[in-house]
């Protein structure tokens, strides 16, 4: 971004796996530019939600598969960042959160695929061959897992993607 440039419209999305710690100083900046608009797109976290019902166990259970997955492998796992602390750092910057809209998510059988896809390749990085064994036949028994409910519930419907609408807190009056 140039500095003396200015935007009317911005529109941020998933940032923490391209630049991790970085979404604070991010927004700050992105207020200092927007001269109107500011959409911020995300997922509310799911990892350490822990669910009463099926499915919620199901995805909160391979969220936590793939974190493994990746800490074993010694990589950064992804994180998301809940609605109401994205809207706190926009007010923090200066912005008023005008509007907030939540969408229900439907994830369906590529969804299980990527997740389970990212577990797959992370294993072969394992450095204990013992650990990696288990560990893929354990991926293999949430793989029929997720079938399963994907095949009973048409999908898995769980959790909710967000849409915050902001502005400068002189244009929200």
């Amino acid at each position: 971004m140039a500095s003396s440039a200015s935007y009317a419209v911005v529109l941020i999305g998933a940032i923490n796996a391209f630049a991790p710690h970085y979404q604070e100083a991010l927004i700050r900046r992105l207020a200092t530019v927007t001269t109107g608009t500011l959409y911020v797109t995300g997922l509310e976290p799911y990892v350490p939600v822990v669910s009463d019902e099926e499915v919620g166990q199901f995805v909160g259970d391979l969220g936590r598969l793939r974190d493994a997955c990746q800490l074993l492998a010694r990589d950064r796992p992804y994180r998301e960042f809940p609605a109401d602390w994205v809207a706190a750092t926009l007010r923090r910057a200066g912005l008023a959160v005008i509007h907030r809209q939540f969408y229900p998510i439907r994830y369906r059988r590529r969804f299980l695929d990527s997740q389970l896809e990212i577990c797959e390749a992370r294993v072969q990085q394992f450095r204990d061959r013992a650990l990696a064994a288990a560990m893929t036949d354990h991926i293999a028994q949430m793989r029929r897992r997720g079938e399963a409910l994907i095949e009973r519930h048409d999908g898995l419907p769980y959790g909710r993607d967000y849409l915050l609408k902001a502005v400068r807190n002189a244009q929200a009056g």
